[in-house]
């Protein structure tokens, strides 16, 4: 392959003059590829940046280690990589598939699970299964769905469907600053990890991550002149298993006052500045009100109505949660956007 690299790069130079700078022009590059695998047809057209296809290897070769590759798919047949094992053979997609920095920052590398041999020696697209768990996967390449392999960015698939890689979507409503971001992402406050499904408004999709058993996170924003929104699902991340403890889900209304957000960074934003305006539970119902997080109600669908609240009526109760959030928001009773 590097040879025929060479003599493509070599006749452009011919037809274009010694002067033609053929640098750039070699990190997009188009593949036709035609394949069976596990009894399945796949034809596909792949346009490439910071990458190639290597047919005598079977491989994509990621070209600068330094920068991100892009792939984008386009299946006239076959389906969606991993389809197959779930029994769907007909999916095919258009998909656009992202490959991170070539370094530990920007590249996961799990070697209890894969072997990275070849994907470093020959800065292969992928890695080799290498853990008895993978049963008859072990020894074979993988491609899609890992760190240093290709990994969603978007897919469009020939049912109408729609999936967007990474945390979530940003909308940028045609310049309003800041921008809003559905997310489905992790976060850790310094005490507790949960998973977030919701929308956010002046905030990035956060991350956190585990380290030898400790959790670490982050968590920025458009722009700290502004607050910050969350509103939908928190559920905390099961110690046990790592994965969404439901029976303790909440619906949540966050917001960060920017009270402790650095003054150098614009898009700098404190985790501790978060704030629950309201928290539905199956147990309880809570809602700030006058710079408290207060129960208004048992959750679970009872409707009851704690007697704190003097009028149980559900005008009242709609009044006084919304007071609180006016009172809190302009520093009223306990001035708790400040203190």
């Amino acid at each position: 392959m590097t040879n025929l690299l060479n003599f493509i790069t070599e006749a452009k130079k011919a037809f274009y003059g010694d002067d033609y700078d053929t640098t750039a022009e070699a990190k997009f590059n188009y593949a036709i590829i035609n394949k069976t695998e596990d009894d399945l047809t796949y034809h596909e057209l792949w346009i490439l940046a910071n990458a190639y296809y290597d047919y005598d290897a079977e491989r994509f070769v990621k070209m600068d280690l330094a920068a991100a590759s892009f792939g984008i798919q386009i299946q006239g047949k076959g389906t969606y990589p991993g389809e197959h094992e779930l029994g769907y053979d007909d999916i095919q997609g258009i998909n656009f598939w992202r490959n991170p920095i070539r370094d530990n920052s920007h590249t996961f590398y799990d070697s209890t699970l894969y072997d990275y041999t070849d994907t470093l020696a020959n800065n292969y697209i992928g890695a080799e299964y290498a853990n008895s768990s993978w049963g008859d996967k072990n020894g074979t390449w993988r491609e899609f769905g890992i760190s240093a392999g290709w990994n969603n960015n978007f897919m469009t698939d020939s049912n109408g469907g729609m999936t967007v890689g990474g945390a979530g979507f940003e909308i940028d409503g045609n310049g309003i600053m800041p921008f809003i971001r559905v997310t489905s992402s992790r976060y850790y406050d310094g005490t507790n990890a949960y998973y977030l499904t919701g929308m956010l408004d002046n905030a990035y999709h956060p991350s956190a991550y585990q380290v030898s058993g400790t959790w670490y996170g982050d968590w920025d924003c458009d722009s700290n002149d502004y607050g910050a929104f969350f509103f939908g699902l928190r559920i905390p991340v099961d110690s046990t298993t790592g994965g969404k403890d439901t029976a303790n889900a909440k619906f949540v209304v966050m917001y960060n006052t920017m009270e402790h957000a650095s003054g150098s960074a614009i898009n700098d934003m404190a985790m501790q500045d978060w704030i629950t305006l309201l928290e539905s539970g199956s147990t309880s119902i809570k809602g700030m009100v006058s710079g408290t997080l207060t129960t208004l109600g048992a959750g679970g669908g009872s409707g009851t109505i704690d007697t704190a609240m003097s009028d149980s009526s559900t005008n009242a109760v709609q009044n006084k949660v919304i007071k609180g959030y006016v009172d809190g928001l302009i520093g009223d009773a306990n001035d708790w956007l400040t203190s």
